[in-house]
């Protein structure tokens, strides 16, 4: 998915989400998958579906980054098949990474 000017928001992602913003916010609902956020200009909020491992690769240049999850916790899965792998590259805004209601 790719955007140059407006926010985007997802519902529940099952499947790998690639999203790249020129402008704008980006809200993912309940990642299961592995999910890639490029944003030159926005905040972006990804809530990862419960009981999973995350890996988290996030950088912004000027902006804030944080987690209500615990980013050093093996999920309760069992496999590494069961993890979601979470990208976010940002230039200015803030990222937040959230348990899915």
């Amino acid at each position: 998915m790719r955007t140059a000017s407006g926010d985007v928001r997802t519902g529940h992602v099952r499947a790998n989400l690639s999203c790249r913003s020129a402008s704008g916010d980006v809200e993912c609902l309940g990642s299961a998958a592995r999910t890639e956020i490029i944003s030159a200009s926005g905040d972006v909020h990804v809530r990862v579906a419960r009981g999973l491992a995350v890996d988290v690769n996030g950088n912004t240049v000027s902006g804030d980054m944080g987690a209500n999850i615990d980013l050093n916790a093996s999920g309760d899965v069992e496999s590494d098949e069961e993890q979601v792998y979470n990208k976010v590259s940002m230039v200015p805004g803030d990222i937040r990474i959230d348990n899915a209601s």
